[in-house]
């Protein structure tokens, strides 16, 4: 499955993907044949105020994210059909991130429903790996270095996604860790590549 790891902040969201993916093969008549394991970004900004994250099936939702990012709709109309699509794929998990005005909302699109403005993710591929992000993040050493702000947030969740990637072979670096925030997107380690791309084989 991968993992991401978004925790929210007074500003915004630390939002963090590492970059394994999987492509399913399939045969003529659908039929799932295989899979491969590559590597490649799972971060993508599709409008100004909009980053997503997909987890799963890459031939799932990467066309979908290409094709709601060619639309080059208003905000309101790509977060709707980021949302509607989502809820059409199969073994994909999709993390929409937006920004009005005032805030910033994740919405989260799994087992075809969805469900808006949660307060973040986590999802490592092994059940573990989610109980010790939680007692970490938790702690009261942990709570100290996250009163410094985003920037602290962002350092303890790519700390242990290190950690993480070193204990499960599911995962790997290099982590895309980015502060999408009111005032805008800030790469803290690699970042979100924009859509759309064009066409390729």
């Amino acid at each position: 499955m991968s993992s991401i790891v978004s925790v929210k902040g007074s500003q915004g969201y630390v939002i963090s993907s590492d970059s394994i993916v999987f492509k399913y093969l399939t045969d003529a008549t659908g039929n799932v044949t295989g899979k491969i394991k590559g590597v490649t970004r799972k971060l993508f900004q599709i409008h100004d105020d909009i980053v997503v994250v997909g987890l799963g099936n890459w031939n799932s939702y990467f066309p979908m994210f290409n094709k709601v990012a060619r639309m080059s709709s208003s905000k309101d109309i790509l977060l709707d059909e980021l949302r509607s699509r989502g809820t059409e794929l199969t073994d994909t998990h999709i993390y929409i991130f937006s920004r009005s005005e005032n805030s910033v909302t994740c919405d989260i699109v799994e087992n075809k429903q969805v469900r808006t403005n949660q307060s973040g993710a986590i999802m490592y591929p092994e059940p573990a790996l989610n109980s010790m992000f939680l007692t970490l993040y938790e702690s009261t050493d942990a709570l100290r270095v996250r009163t410094t702000g985003m920037l602290g947030m962002a350092a303890l969740v790519h700390a242990y996604n290190l950690f993480a990637a070193a204990l499960c072979n599911d995962i790997s670096a290099p982590f895309d860790t980015i502060l999408f925030t009111n005032e805008g997107i800030f790469n803290f380690n690699g970042g979100a590549t924009r859509l759309p791309v064009g066409d390729f084989c």
